[in-house]
């Protein structure tokens, strides 16, 4: 049985952390950074070198951060990696108040289950593709991934 008590203290803490703009943006980096991605879009630019190709695709998300996809040179790349706003987002429809009552049972069978179980999803996805540099976040995220 998953520990919905502890993965919404850990989804809390990520909120927080992540509404530091300075962490978010490294995050958005990070996700931008991911190598399947740009290795992507490197096949579509055989001429463009890939550190330039790199440098431009990371300038491109500090100019985008809310966005799940990205221009460039006219062609639409979607990104397999949600932000971590996508998750804050998720975890801010639960009711966060009726879960700090109930037990793990209770909460596994009423509708906040399948938020949190949507949020943890995302987190093993992020730690399996994506190289965190922020090590708090990164711990954070790992720990939620394994509930």
């Amino acid at each position: 049985m998953r520990d919905y008590k502890r993965a919404v203290e850990i989804l809390k803490e990520i909120e927080i952390l992540i509404s530091n703009e300075s962490i978010f943006k490294q995050s958005e980096e990070d996700r931008f950074n991911d190598e399947i991605f740009i290795n992507n879009v490197a096949k579509d630019f055989p001429e463009v070198p890939f550190d330039e190709l790199k440098y431009e695709i990371i300038n491109l998300v500090s100019n985008t951060t809310q966005e799940q996809f990205i221009i460039y040179k006219d062609k639409k790349y979607l990104l397999f990696i949600p932000s971590l706003k996508v998750m804050t987002y998720i975890f801010n429809c639960i009711n966060q108040e009726t879960i700090q009552s109930k037990t793990n049972t209770e909460i596994e069978e009423d509708e906040n289950a399948n938020f949190i179980s949507m949020c943890i999803d995302i987190a093993k996805k992020c730690v399996s593709e994506i190289k965190y540099r922020n090590d708090k976040l990164r711990s954070l995220l790992g720990e939620l991934s394994q509930i």
